[in-house]
């Protein structure tokens, strides 16, 4: 069935082994009808999990996946999961990457009229377009993954909190 699950109970496994976590998003975005198990889905949400992450993985091993993830197929899906578990404050340490250590949630309004959604959502919506777009141009790996991996980071910007300030024509 394309169910993607662990041998063992997946909050041991990624107790264990918490890159496999990353894997299993990775492996769901690298085959186009692959499903994710809902208890991988509550073991990537458990506190101890994402603990563990912080405390094994290095990010120069999760870079590769990451990549990955993003030459799949369904980049903007795998990455959904990674945000609506919680599991991206894992991935994406500010204690391991202090750059971002400074900045704002992902999920924050962008209180703008012209911006119907969250940084998050309108982020989602961006990648899942592009790649509609560059398949439809046969536009396809290093190339196509580069530019995924920019619309996820084209408005990481406006997370830093001393470009957030009223207006005075527009408050």
């Amino acid at each position: 069935t394309m169910t993607l699950r662990t041998p063992l109970d997946p909050i041991k496994t990624f107790t264990d082994d918490p890159l496999r976590a990353l894997r299993c998003v990775r492996f769901m975005s690298k085959f186009p009808t692959a499903t994710i198990d809902p208890s991988i889905i509550q073991a990537m949400s458990m506190p101890q999990v994402q603990e563990a992450y912080r405390a094994k993985v290095a990010p120069s091993r999760a870079g590769p996946e990451l990549l990955k993830m993003f030459s799949g197929a369904r980049p903007a899906e795998a990455l959904r999961i990674l945000y609506e578990t919680g599991f991206d404050k894992a991935v994406l340490d500010p204690e391991k990457v202090p750059e971002l250590k400074p900045l704002k949630d992902i999920r924050m309004d962008q209180q703008s009229k012209w911006h119907n959604f969250d940084i998050l959502e309108h982020t989602l919506q961006t990648i899942g377009n592009l790649d509609k777009l560059l398949k439809q141009d046969n536009i396809g790996g290093d190339i196509r993954r580069n530019m995924l991996l920019a619309a996820w980071l084209h408005d990481f910007g406006k997370l830093d909190p001393s470009i957030q300030h009223p207006k005075p024509n527009d408050p």
